[in-house]
């Protein structure tokens, strides 16, 4: 094979010039533009993705301050539930401590009511049936 000389490369390259010449630049011309499109569209995606990272952190962000804050209202309220269960369950107890001594006055006001009957009955009077009564009640 033979070396081609300068002025051969320089006529075939104008040659392909003029074949070709129009279409190359063309496609280069259409090649420059794809890759200008390609970088514009790679940066706006990236921000994009950028704006989509940083929704994603305030809404967790928020997201944690909601739970917490939740958190904290539910809790107040279960201790305020626990106060008024513990006032109420106090509140019940004297209300049943009332009724036991209302209820344990009401027997000994029976009973006695029951010894006078039966004293008077027997032919005993009332006044000492009222002073037995009551030394047994000092007892």
């Amino acid at each position: 094979m033979s070396k081609n000389s300068p002025t051969q490369q320089n006529n075939i390259e104008q040659i392909r010039d003029l074949i070709f010449g129009q279409q190359m630049q063309a496609y280069e011309q259409k090649f420059n533009e794809l890759t200008v499109e390609v970088a514009e569209m790679k940066r706006a995606m990236n921000a994009s993705f950028d704006k989509i990272n940083k929704a994603l952190d305030s809404l967790a962000a928020d997201g944690k301050h909601a739970n917490s804050d939740l958190l904290a209202r539910i809790n107040d309220a279960d201790n305020r539930f626990k106060e008024m269960l513990a006032a109420t369950e106090n509140r019940l107890n004297a209300l049943l401590n009332q009724l036991d001594d209302q209820s344990a006055k009401r027997d000994q006001l029976a009973d006695y009511l029951v010894e006078m009957g039966n004293r008077l009955r027997n032919g005993a009077g009332a006044t000492s049936a009222v002073g037995e009564v009551e030394s047994a009640e000092n007892e």
